[in-house]
């Protein structure tokens, strides 16, 4: 597959159409199929010693979509976190 993933991420809201479509053709009523989180990682082919883990944010298992609970993970110190963390809600509601 040619292309960045990175650089298309904005266009994957399709994808549930799609996906939703093939449900309905097995006989499944799923009511949606959004993107549920997002993972962002380097190469480690290409990296030297200490690679960095992967940074994650996606929503939290177990939690009905409506309560807006997420969960993020990565490589960050708490207050870059917290910073980066504080972008993805701007982006999110802006």
């Amino acid at each position: 597959m040619d292309g960045e993933l990175g650089d298309q991420l904005v266009k994957v809201s399709f994808l549930n159409d799609l996906i939703m479509s093939k449900f309905k053709i097995y006989g499944m009523t799923t009511q949606s199929f959004p993107a549920f989180g997002f993972k962002l990682n380097t190469d480690a082919t290409v990296e030297t010693v200490p690679i960095p883990s992967e940074f994650g944010f996606e929503r939290r298992i177990g939690q009905p979509f409506s309560s807006s609970i997420y969960a993020s993970w990565g490589p960050l110190r708490t207050q870059d976190h917290l910073e980066v963390l504080t972008a993805i809600e701007t982006m999110m509601t802006g």
